[in-house]
């Protein structure tokens, strides 16, 4: 909101470009920026005949800045009433879903970068393509399309990060936040639908389990608009969920070749479903070094409990689902706690609250070595490796142990400045030097400027 009313207050043409995964939110920012705003349109386009979608942009584009509907000949006859109307008054034109204005109409690309460079760029009109398909929004944007050049400005609209929810759900505990994000992920879209004040599990039932809830067939929806052949897709998400998370073991069990899984992979990371990792530090990546996990917690909950048994929520028998479910759940929750951490520490590293501010942060492993998390500075003189437990009666000082035997072996072992931690929700004895409470973390993370709490993080590390 803020980037939107800085260029809006600039008064010049403005060609922004909004993009996002679906259900992130974009609509209802973009609803909410053009509220109480004279002289604005929004558009949705569609995929439908060109002859009705010009139609319907001619319009609704008449009705919202006149009052009552025109015709027009062509683009050209309505860009140019466009161009009148923006000459002296500021208009803010939105088209949503922009993607399908250039599929169905694949003129109007090349006309639109003709109207600016010849008539909108001395207007005062500020016009927002909006799209959900990623690649597709980019490309349109790219050296060999039209428009490039011409966008005086972009936005990415991201899902919502783990410190969000303290204000959707406030009256949760950081625990029960961890659980929220497990099953719900940070798309606003799908966070609307957990009630507060129900339990958790009820929550479960009434939405992920429940076949009548939008959510249940959610995935396949959201697949069915993103890809027009899902079937592979399904498949590799399914498997990444299921724990596959390298090239041989998702092709081992798709029966998709391993040389032909990258450009599914890459599309799938490029609509942010999927998520590519290579241990941090690497100097040459190799595809055995590479791990794919799903992006959103939601359809990796989803593709986890809720396909495998999909037939029994369907005939209503919920309560074994259930049960299997909770056997598994803080061993899945597991995996969640530590990208949870990793997101906290690199909110803390650029909020100043870490020993020192690191330029890098992510996983490290090398054969049956792994490292959570590894954090070094801009010239690899100061390094932190963290160590993420989930229990609530974790043996720190075991751990700490375990951890220096680890960075001994790996090619951090020289740097000078080494500080360790482990962070979990609970420890066995009183807190040592590297031992880091999880709530304690997320109070000082979201309120940074308690000096108390940002004095014990920093000094909270233990220095080897």
């Amino acid at each position: 909101m803020e980037f939107l009313e800085s260029k809006a207050q600039e008064g010049c043409f403005q060609l922004i470009m909004i993009h996002g995964r679906r259900r992130v939110g974009k609509t209802t920012i973009l609803r909410e920026f053009l509220r109480g705003k004279d002289h604005s349109v929004y558009f949705v386009a569609d995929q439908i005949a060109p002859k009705i979608l010009l139609e319907r942009l001619y319009h609704e584009t008449s009705i919202q800045l006149d009052g009552f509907a025109l015709s027009f000949k062509n683009l050209d006859e309505y860009f140019k009433y466009i161009h009148h109307k923006s000459k002296d008054v500021p208009i803010i034109m939105v088209w949503d879903e922009f993607q399908y204005l250039c599929e169905v109409l694949p003129s109007f690309p090349s006309m639109l970068q003709r109207w600016i460079d010849r008539q909108f760029k001395d207007t005062r009109l500020f016009l927002i393509l909006c799209g959900s398909e990623i690649r597709m929004m980019q490309e349109l944007f790219g050296v060999k399309n039209p428009l490039h050049g011409r966008r005086t400005g972009q936005l990415k609209v991201r899902p919502l990060t783990f410190i969000d929810l303290k204000e959707f759900f406030p009256l949760s505990s950081s625990t029960r936040l961890v659980e929220i994000r497990g099953a719900y992920g940070g798309i606003p879209a799908y966070l609307i639908h957990y009630d507060e004040r129900k339990n958790f599990w009820e929550n479960i039932k009434n939405t992920h389990f429940n076949p009548t809830h939008v959510l249940f067939e959610e995935p396949e929806h959201l697949l069915r608009q993103e890809f027009r052949e899902i079937q592979r897709y399904w498949s590799i998400l399914h498997s990444v969920a299921q724990g596959n998370t390298r090239i041989v073991d998702i092709a081992n069990n798709t029966g998709i070749e391993a040389r032909s899984l990258p450009k599914y992979l890459d599309t799938l990371i490029a609509t942010d479903l999927l998520v590519k990792e290579v241990p941090l530090g690497l100097k040459k990546s190799r595809s055995r070094h590479t791990l794919y996990s799903l992006a959103d917690e939601f359809l990796h909950f989803w593709f986890r409990f809720v396909f495998p048994h999909k037939a029994q929520l369907e005939l209503g028998n919920v309560e074994p689902v259930l049960l299997k479910v909770q056997e598994l759940w803080h061993q899945y929750l597991g995996e969640i706690f530590e990208k949870v951490i990793k997101e906290l520490l690199i909110t803390a590293n650029v909020n100043n609250l870490l020993p020192t501010q690191y330029l890098t942060m992510g996983r490290w492993w090398k054969k049956d070595s792994e490292i959570d998390i590894v954090a070094v500075n801009h010239n690899s003189t100061a390094a932190l490796f963290v160590e993420v437990k989930w229990g609530h009666q974790v043996n720190g000082n075991k751990v700490l142990n375990d951890l220096e035997t680890k960075i001994a072996t790996s090619h951090w072992h020289d740097i000078k400045d080494k500080r360790l931690a482990v962070i979990s929700r609970g420890f066995s004895s009183t807190l040592d030097k590297g031992q880091i409470p999880f709530k304690k973390l997320f109070e000082t993370v979201t309120n940074p400027s308690d000096n108390k709490n940002a004095r014990f993080l920093r000094n909270a590390f233990l220095k080897l």
